[in-house]
């Protein structure tokens, strides 16, 4: 077994340590308020030591109220039959005021296009030849085009702001962020030009800064593609509060493998394409706006939220402990690059999938969770300050209360351990160890049931969550010990005081 050192000294800070990981986002605004949704962010409320960053796709879109994968609604904006404009709070309030009983700090995202404000037309739902049952004309696409009217959408930016800080106060709104739209670079989302993003964006920071006038607005959310886009659009646009753009680790091809006769060749995420990714569309806005926060607020291993194993294969990274080490390895190198305020892991929860389905998503079935929140555990649980640290081998992240030890690699295959000496100063009187949980390994050591026994749930909930795995006292602050840690895996070193 191959052997490697890693030395920490908890004494030597070296400057602040930002929690930059406090972001998650997820399409299906409506599952917010679901029972198991607020049953997610009572978890998430226990997990982080702040408040938490939320980012919705459809704060706009409309539709029923009732989300799906992907898909969501809250059918805020209409037109009467004389023009005028009305709204409907039923189902934005019901989002909003779960954010605000969590201490959430919201980054709004102000999309998609209204049916009734769109410029393309959608015909009414009906049944006959050309018309897919549930699928309707406006959600096939029309909720992706500018707006028939910049004045009107301007009007629907301020009225919803406006609410928003009747409801909460303006001084707790003026803590969220306003985006306007997401990856305006690729027709997947947007149907219109450069110029057409950026008079959406014009007017909709009009309507937000007439309702609150120190409000703060940005984007443009580009794709790690966009960078093109997303120079044009800031040589455009005044002085932004924010500017934002995403990357992600893979995309599968195919993304969907229906054949299960054929083997699909094995692909991971890549780290060093989202480091490349995060340098270039960094470097675009240092050249425009050297100041401004930068936020990477989709932040993922791979395309496709609602793609699983049974999609492809690969997307078993996000059920096992490769989704915590990289988290951690990202957290580690954004925190070296010194750029970014915020990154957003997109992982929420999913209705109707089968148990360890291998969505991108923080909880499997029945909420069991999955071992990427122990990564935000772990991250938790460092301290304010960044500390001196040192390893060969493998990676370290090293706050002033507590020190992550972790492998990760690209090739989710590979499986190798190592013995690691971990060498500390200024420890404590002693240190506790803590291990990444793993609900996926016991549900498969089950057999890998799709339909548990109520006391084989409970196994999977006691498999996740962090296992102490040991106190080991130090020798006056100093302490050197024995660690043997797997590919894929963490160690939570924490400074008993």
């Amino acid at each position: 077994m191959a052997q490697t050192e890693v030395r920490v000294d908890f004494s030597r800070r070296e400057g602040a340590l930002r929690p930059i990981w406090r972001s998650i986002g997820y399409d299906e605004i409506n599952w917010t308020y679901t029972p198991r949704g607020r049953a997610l962010y009572d978890t998430l409320g226990r997990v982080f030591g702040g408040p938490l960053a939320v980012r919705n796709h459809n704060a706009f879109t409309s539709g029923n109220g009732l989300s799906a994968p992907a898909w969501g609604s809250t059918n805020l904006y209409h037109e009467l039959h004389d023009g005028r404009m009305a709204l409907d709070w039923r189902w934005a309030d019901q989002i909003y005021d779960v954010f605000v009983e969590h201490g959430c700090e919201p980054i709004v995202e102000l999309g998609f296009m209204p049916r009734d404000l769109s410029r393309e037309p959608s015909a009414d739902a009906r049944f006959g030849a050309g018309h897919d049952a549930g699928r309707e004309p406006y959600e096939g696409g029309a909720w992706k085009h500018p707006p028939k009217d910049c004045g009107r959408w301007r009007e629907l930016c301020r009225a919803f702001v406006a609410h928003l800080v009747d409801r909460y106060g303006g001084a707790r709104v003026l803590r969220w962020r306003f985006e306007v739209w997401n990856e305006p670079d690729i027709p997947s989302y947007w149907k219109g030009t450069v110029e057409e993003y950026c008079a959406l964006y014009d007017a909709a920071r009009a309507g937000v800064k007439e309702a609150l006038p120190r409000a703060q607005v940005g984007g443009p959310a580009t794709t790690a593609r966009g960078t093109e886009f997303l120079r044009q659009v800031l040589a455009r646009i005044d002085r932004p509060e924010f500017a934002s753009f995403h990357t992600k680790g893979a995309h599968y091809a195919p993304r969907r493998h229906y054949n299960p006769f054929l083997e699909v060749p094995k692909d991971s995420p890549s780290l060093g394409r989202m480091l490349d990714d995060v340098r270039r569309n960094v470097a675009a806005i240092r050249d425009r706006f050297p100041d401004v926060p930068i936020l990477v607020d989709e932040c993922d291993p791979a395309v496709g939220t609602i793609y699983g194993v049974f999609d492809n294969p690969n997307f078993i990274v996000c059920n096992t402990t490769y989704y915590p080490t990289m988290l951690c390895a990202l957290a580690d190198e954004m925190l070296r690059l010194g750029e970014v305020e915020l990154f957003t892991t997109w992982a929420f929860y999913f209705e109707g999938k089968r148990w360890f389905e291998g969505n991108r998503t923080l909880v499997t079935n029945e909420n069991v969770e999955l071992p990427v929140l122990d990564g935000f555990r772990m991250l938790e649980r460092l301290g304010d300050h960044r500390v001196h640290a040192q390893a060969e081998g493998a990676g370290v992240l090293a706050g002033d209360r507590a020190a992550i030890v972790y492998r990760h690699v690209d090739a989710w295959w590979k499986d190798a351990t190592v013995h690691i000496d971990l060498c500390c100063e200024s420890a404590g009187r002693a240190m506790r160890f803590w291990r990444l949980g793993n609900s996926h390994a016991r549900w498969l050591e089950q057999g890998s049931p799709q339909s548990p026994s109520a006391a084989q749930v409970e196994e999977l909930r006691v498999a996740s969550g962090l296992k102490l795995e040991g106190i080991v006292p130090t020798d006056g602050g100093r302490l050197v010990h024995r660690l043997e840690l797997p590919l894929h895996d963490a160690v939570l070193c924490e400074v008993v005081p």
